[in-house]
Formats: structure tokens, C-alpha cells, sequence
């Protein structure tokens, strides 16, 4: 008996076999051997399906080398009203939720200003050697564990309690800072420490049970640094990039214990977004986009987004020629690299080639990360994926010999179906197509409309007949006819304003005229006084724009409808402008902190000022002798810090005047809408009374709605601290004024004010109001009020003060004291209410 084994596509043919002995020989009749080819290798792997009831985007995915994989997904919420907006579940090998690791989630810290721009989020998940994983990012708390920042999890899913990181920030809680979250970045060491980068800039080290290693020697902050990788042999490098100051990228590297390293001189590039060493020593490095000067005169080097490799010593490696494109996902587990757009940079550093994705890649991906045995994960928002059904992550074979299938369409419709003349309609398809695939719309057939590669087309709606087509090499594949409507109805004005009042400086929010449903109008013509202008008050509201409007709609087929007169008038307000706080200040918890919140509009422009040795100019006694001024992002993160003897530039503020050289210190900042905090502290062991003032120069859009201080109060008559405020304008204001001691114990505040007494003075010294305990007056008002500003609720019958006034246009002064004689830490807060 003969046998092919095993037989291959070259050995397909006619056979026979032939017999001889010494008599002769006979052959037997013609035999065809085929042979099959094997069958094709799926793009997606069909025994994973991810379990239907996952929810949210996954943002970070870590395989496990079993099978298994840890996905952490952001959820729907606003972090308030879902305390586990970021969740971290682990998937068995088939993609179903595994039970034997317990799913729970982040959550902000308990009081977290502004957590719909702050949410919790989780940005790393670190396989450990003993199969734990390390979790950091955004968040003050995991499954109810008080763990800012960075948890580790045991195999099962459970906060691992012999591991508590010792990373919150050194020196006094900031204000809006003391309650939200700290997000550092980590990389691990070979040995099991934990290399970790602050939102400072700062590179700290934490031992292998998360207490702080006193032995790290890093130098100190790293302006701009946003990332970090650690070599096989512990080598660190520090990935920066900002704008700020016109400065662009660089990588820089440390010796395992922290110190500069010496063979690796710092390299200038784009802000770097990702790093990831090599076994080389070397490191793979992806950056951003440094779109060029950001100032008049400013001529630095600027960078187009590249990915490159630098070798152990600091210099480019030419073997992997430079990409104009990102990088996509951590290197392969063979040194391949996925770059933007699905390229892939096979290990030579030279060759290219694309794998074939299948449909969905380049529209819905979020996150990628590649497998143990080089296939690659996928996390996004879909719940179908090249044709097969898995809840938002996916496992692809990038050896995949599928062929590519005709597309088939499961849907076609257009959004919206009723439309109005001249409105845009968009068309949508979802298919199964594996790509690359092109989308087309077709009025009327054989009108080509629209072509795109992406599943969404938008037209203007003229009425007609449309159809989708769907095509690959495969194949073409054409939808149903879909036929969109247009809406009819009469023309006329159904309700609208007939008297406005806008505010200078302020958006307009009050200015509408609603129409009938069935009018559509493409047109519109504005009169004010009987003279022609561009339309109604928008944008900053002006005092010129004053008058009678009135406002003349026409649709697409000529039909006109006009408003009635609207009259409009302007008013002023009364606003904050300004907010200083005196106290002593030293370094360390007695430092001065300032907090304000610049809302929702456009940048702002601020002077802050850190006072002490001016203040001897006014009978001040013990000036602070040396002021350092800092001010810091909501997240914590630095963003300018001015020491004392600096070149000061005030401007037309209304404040007295500082000498350079003098010992004080200032900046000139501008600030886009969200919380900040300021602190004053004296340099070195410089201590004394200072004063910390911050003034808006311009921008009256969105001014100012609350200010608040934290400060040191002394425990003499003579320790008190003094808030002063100014309001500007022509009218009251209704003002909460805080004066928060024991209930800053709440949120992990040492060495609280006890009980704090509160005095609102004026200009001239003279005492207006006074608050010992704030449930003693108006309790229940000014409970109220400190809900409608979102402000944290003081304990019934705790011995905070507070104060809810109304007051004229003028300089405040808010003077804080123990009433007992008692110092301690206290919270001054100035709030605008509705």
C-alpha cells in the first residue's frame, strides 16, 4: 500500500499504478487525486463573543495569558448620578462575564467639582508577576476602597489590601484639588517597583507594597512630561510635550535609581503622546502634533507627528525609517509596530503590509492591544463586528486568510425620514463587508449623489427615490429604495418675544421667535430701528445692540412671515471682580490657597498676586519675607509658578503697585473655563503674613460666580484671617459668604478651625454682619442657598459659620477668627446665588 502524507496542492493529478514481476507487468486504470485547500483563517476569532450585557466603551484592554482578558469600560453618567462611571471586568475565553472576578468600578472622589469635565476614567491596567493588576487613573475611590489614583486587584477581582500607593500629593490639600481625584502614570521596574509620573511633571518610585522608596533619586519635575516607560533593565524615560511657553516635545532618560542618565542626552521632537521601551535598551517613541508657534515672534523648531526609535545612547535608529503617522497599540509581541489607518511595520522596521481588518475598523475602534500569540484585541463602540456578533471587543486574526465576501446590507434607512426644504438628510447602512468598502447614494437610480467610506451620507433633501450601494472587490451589494418625505405646514409665527432684557457682557439666552412646524424658513432678514443688520443680539451682548427688532422669514418656495416689534433693552449687573485673602503663610500646610472657577465661555484673562514684604509698606507687622506663587489645574496639574523677585507687569487692575526685586510675587495668566486653584507659601523657611490677590482684567462674558480660600488662622485674636472682595456695578447682589471648619474634617483635613466666627466688614472697617454658628440664623435658608450654587452641606448643628446677604456695589472684607481662641485650617467661600 502506498500513501501521500501528507498531500500537498503540488501533488494533485492523474495517478495509476503499475505491478511488475520477472513474467511482465500490468497497470491499473487512471486515478485523479484533489486536493483540498484548508479552510480559511476568520478575520474575527468566532469563539470569542463578547457577553451582549457589557455596556459602556471599553478605553484599556490587558490579555491575560490564558485566554482570559481585563477590560475597563466607561459607562453612560455624568460620575454623579452613576457612581461607577468606569468599570474593570475580566472576559473568559468564549467572551462572557466571568464570575469568579468580582466587577465593580471607580468613582470620583466624594466631593468632586465639575465631575461631567472630570469623570472617572481608568487609563492603565498592568499585569503583575504574581498575576495581580495594577489599576491607575482618575478616581478617589474602587469598589468603596479610598485608593486616589492607583488600586492593585488581586486574581479574583478584589482590592488587594496589602498594597496602599503612597501617592497623594506632598504639602497642604488645594482647595478645588483637596477633592478630586490624582491621576498618575506607572510603569513597573523588573524588581517590582513602581515607577510613577505625577500630573506635575514629578517621577516618583513607590516600593513593591506601595509605600513611597526614600532611595529614588529623580531630579525633580519634568515640565509637559505626559508619559513614561521603563527598559528591561530598569532604565526610565519620560516622554514630554506643551504648548505652554512655546515649547514642543522631548524623551529624556534616568538610571534605574532615578538619577539623570548620562548616555542618553535629552531629544527634542513633537509632544510625545506614547513611549515603550526595548530589549535594547532603546525606545519606541509616537508623538503628537506641534501645529507651530503659538505667539507672535516665536520661532522654535516645531514637529509634524511621527513614529521613531531611539537607541540606548540617544540617537535616531535608522533601521526603523521615520513615520509621519501614530502609533496605534503598544509593539507586538514580535517587535512589530500597528500604526493609524491599520498599517502594520513588520520587525525589520522596513517592510509594511495591511492586514485585513474587515468592516468596522476604522469607524468604531476605540482602543487596541495585541494578544500574547500576536492576534490583536479590539475595543469599541459596536456590537456587531465584520459580520459577527461580539459587544464591543473583538479578537482578530492578522494571519487571516478569509476571503473577502460580497457585502451583505442588514439595513438602510434615512435620518430623518420627514425633512424640512433645504434641511441635510442623513442616509445610514449597516452591512456586513468585509473591507476596504466603499458607500454610495443614488437618487432616482443611476444618479450618483454621494460616495464615502464611511457608513453615514449626508445630502440636502431635495424629494426623490434614494438607494445605498455597498461595494468591495468582493462584490456590490444596493439597498432597498428609501424615500424621505418633506415636511408641509403653514407659515406663521407661533410665539416670540415682545420685550428682551440682555445684559452687556453676557450671551445672549433670551432672544427667540418659535415658528409653526409646517415652515421651514432658508432666509432671514432682521431690522432694527428700520435699519437693516445682521440678525438679533448674539454672541456678547453689546450695549449698542439696544432697540425694536423686527425679523422677516422666507422658505424655499417664497412664502413670508414676519415678527411683531420686540423691543430690546439693556441692563447692567453686578459682578465679582476681584478677591484677596491676608493670613499667615508659610510653607507646607500653612500655605495661603486661592480657588475660583472660570464657567462655561470663552478664555479669561487674571493677574494673581503672592504679597509680603510690600505689606510692611502698610503697618503690616512679620511680612512674609520671600512669596512663591503657584497655580495649578483642577486635576492638580502645574501650570505656572512665579517666585519671588520677579518682573511684574499689573496693568490697569486698581491694585497698589509692587517693586521687582522686592521679595513678592505675580503672573499674568490666561485661563480657559474650569476650576483652579492658586497657592502662596513662603520659599524656603520663609514665614510670615501674606496676602494672595487674584483680579480679572477683561473678558465680562463669564465672569466670576465663587471664590473661595483656604487659609491658616493663628490662635490669637491677632492670627485672623481677612477674605476681601470687590463687586462692581450698578445693582445688589445676593451673596453666600462660608466660613467651613469642622466640616472640612469630612474630607480628610487636619488640623480643622474648630469654630470659626465670621465678620463682614466694609471698606472702612466697619462691621456689617456676624456668624458664630451658622445654624443660629436662617438655617434653613442658607442650606438652600449652598444647594443652589452645588456648594457641600454643612452637618446640622455644626459650629460653621455662614452668611446669606444682600449687598450693594463695594469693597468686603470677610474677617475669620476662632471664637474661642483656637487656630486651625478654615475654608472661606464667596458665592454668587441665583
Amino acid at each position: 500500500m502506498f500513501g501521500l502524507h501528507p498531500a500537498t496542492p503540488a501533488q494533485a493529478g492523474s495517478y495509476r499504478v503499475e505491478v511488475r514481476n520477472a513474467a511482465g507487468a500490468v497497470s491499473s486504470a487512471p486515478a485523479t487525486l484533489a486536493v483540498q485547500p484548508p479552510p480559511a483563517k476568520p478575520i474575527v476569532v468566532a469563539t470569542f463573543q463578547a457577553d451582549p450585557t457589557l455596556r459602556g466603551t471599553p478605553t484599556v484592554i490587558l490579555p491575560l495569558p490564558d485566554g482570559r482578558v481585563v477590560v475597563a469600560v466607561t459607562n453612560p453618567g455624568d460620575g454623579t448620578i452613576d457612581p461607577l462611571a468606569a468599570e474593570v471586568i475580566r472576559l473568559l475565553p468564549n467572551g462572557q462575564i466571568d464570575p469568579a472576578f468580582r466587577r465593580a468600578g471607580v468613582a470620583a472622589a466624594e466631593f468632586a467639582w465639575q465631575p461631567t469635565i472630570y469623570r472617572p476614567e481608568v487609563r492603565q491596567l498592568i499585569l503583575q508577576p504574581g498575576g495581580q493588576i495594577l489599576v491607575t487613573g482618575y478616581f478617589g475611590s474602587y469598589d468603596g476602597a479610598v485608593v486616589p489614583g492607583m488600586v492593585r486587584l488581586r486574581t479574583d477581582g478584589t482590592v488587594d489590601p496589602s498594597f496602599r500607593a503612597a501617592i497623594t500629593p506632598p504639602g497642604p490639600p488645594r482647595t478645588v484639588r483637596d477633592f478630586v481625584a490624582y491621576a498618575p502614570i506607572a510603569a513597573p521596574q523588573p524588581d517590582g517597583r513602581i515607577v510613577y509620573l505625577t500630573p506635575e511633571g514629578e517621577v516618583r518610585r513607590l516600593l513593591a507594597n506601595g509605600d513611597d522608596d526614600p532611595s529614588f533619586q529623580a531630579p525633580g519635575i519634568f515640565y509637559g512630561a505626559r508619559t513614561l516607560a521603563v527598559s528591561p533593565t530598569g532604565r526610565i524615560f519620560i516622554g514630554a510635550g506643551s504648548v505652554l511657553d512655546g515649547r514642543s516635545g522631548s524623551v529624556s532618560a534616568l538610571l534605574d535609581d532615578g538619577r539623570v542618565d548620562p548616555n542618553f542626552p535629552r531629544y527634542a521632537c513633537a509632544p510625545v503622546d506614547q513611549l515603550y521601551a526595548t530589549s535594547e535598551d532603546g525606545v519606541i517613541v509616537g508623538t503628537g502634533w506641534d501645529s507651530g508657534p503659538i505667539r507672535p515672534g516665536d520661532t522654535g523648531t516645531r514637529f509634524p507627528v511621527k513614529t521613531f526609535r531611539l537607541r540606548a545612547n540617544g540617537t535616531l535608529d535608522a533601521t526603523l525609517p521615520a513615520r509621519d503617522i501614530a502609533l496605534a497599540a503598544p509593539p507586538a509581541p514580535d517587535g512589530s509596530l500597528l500604526l493609524t489607518g491599520g498599517r502594520m511595520v513588520k520587525p525589520d522596521g522596513v517592510t509594511e503590509w495591511r492586514p485585513n481588518f474587515g468592516a468596522g475598523y476604522d469607524y468604531h475602534v476605540r482602543v487596541q492591544q495585541f494578544a500574547p500569540d500576536g492576534r490583536l484585541w479590539l475595543g469599541g463602540d459596536f456590537s456587531v463586528y465584520n459580520g459577527t456578533r461580539t459587544q464591543g471587543v473583538a479578537l482578530l486574526n492578522l494571519d487571516a486568510a478569509e476571503q473577502l465576501t460580497p457585502p451583505r446590507i442588514l439595513e438602510a434607512w434615512a435620518d430623518p425620514t420627514t425633512f424640512w426644504p433645504g434641511d441635510p438628510v442623513t442616509f445610514r447602512v449597516v452591512a456586513v463587508a468585509p473591507g476596504p468598502v466603499t458607500f454610495s447614494l443614488f437618487r432616482n437610480p443611476g444618479n450618483l449623489v454621494a460616495s464615502s467610506n464611511a457608513p453615514e451620507l449626508i445630502r440636502p433633501g431635495p424629494v426623490g427615490t434614494y438607494s445605498v450601494q455597498v461595494s468591495n472587490s468582493a462584490g456590490t451589494a444596493t439597498s432597498a429604495n428609501i424615500s424621505p418625505t418633506r415636511a408641509t405646514g403653514d407659515a406663521r409665527v407661533v410665539r416670540q418675544a415682545y420685550r428682551v432684557s440682555l445684559t452687556p457682557g453676557r450671551y445672549n439666552e433670551a432672544f427667540w421667535v418659535e415658528l409653526s412646524s409646517g415652515f421651514q424658513p432658508v432666509r432671514a432678514e432682521w431690522l432694527r430701528n428700520g435699519v437693516r443688520v445682521a440678525g438679533p443680539p448674539g454672541g456678547l451682548v453689546d450695549p449698542s445692540q439696544a432697540g425694536t427688532y423686527v425679523a422677516t422669514y422666507t422658505d424655499v418656495f417664497g412664502n413670508m412671515v414676519s415678527t411683531d416689534p420686540i423691543v430690546v433693552i439693556m441692563e447692567d449687573i453686578s459682578r465679582f471682580t476681584n478677591l484677596s485673602t491676608r493670613a499667615p503663610v508659610g510653607s507646607g500646610e500653612e500655605a495661603a490657597i486661592l480657588g475660583f472657577v472660570v464657567p462655561t465661555g470663552s478664555w479669561r484673562e487674571f493677574v494673581l498676586r503672592g504679597i509680603g514684604p510690600a505689606l510692611a509698606r502698610f503697618g503690616v507687622e512679620a511680612p512674609l519675607s520671600a512669596a512663591r506663587l503657584e497655580v495649578f489645574r483642577a486635576d492638580g496639574g502645574l501650570l505656572a509658578r512665579t517666585n519671588a523677585d520677579g518682573t511684574f507687569e499689573d496693568g490697569p487692575i486698581g491694585a497698589f503697585p509692587l517693586s521687582s526685586g522686592g521679595g513678592d510675587a505675580a503672573l499674568r495668566i490666561s485661563l480657559g473655563p474650569g476650576s483652579y486653584t492658586a497657592r502662596l507659601s513662603g520659599i524656603g523657611t520663609a514665614t510670615g503674613t501674606g496676602l494672595i490677590e487674584l483680579y480679572e482684567t477683561g473678558n465680562l462674558a463669564s465672569r466670576i460666580s465663587n471664590l473661595s480660600s483656604r487659609v491658616l488662622v493663628a490662635p490669637t485674636p491677632a492670627g485672623s484671617a481677612i477674605a476681601g472682595f470687590a463687586i462692581r456695578g450698578a445693582v445688589p447682589k445676593y451673596v453666600l459668604i462660608r466660613a467651613a471648619g469642622p466640616a472640612l474634617a469630612a474630607f480628610r483635613v487636619d488640623n480643622v478651625l474648630p469654630n470659626p466666627q465670621l465678620e463682614v466688614r466694609d471698606e472702612s472697617g466697619r462691621r456689617l454682619f456676624e456668624n458664630d454658628d451658622w445654624g443660629t440664623q436662617d438655617a434653613t435658608g442658607i442650606a438652600a442657598a449652598a444647594a443652589s450654587v452645588g456648594a457641600f452641606p454643612f452637618v446640622p448643628g455644626s459650629r460653621d459659620a455662614a452668611l446669606k446677604l444682600t449687598l450693594p456695589p463695594a469693597n468686603y472684607t470677610a474677617v475669620i477668627s476662632g471664637s474661642d481662641d483656637r487656630g486651625g485650617v478654615v475654608l472661606v467661600e464667596v458665592y454668587e446665588l441665583p
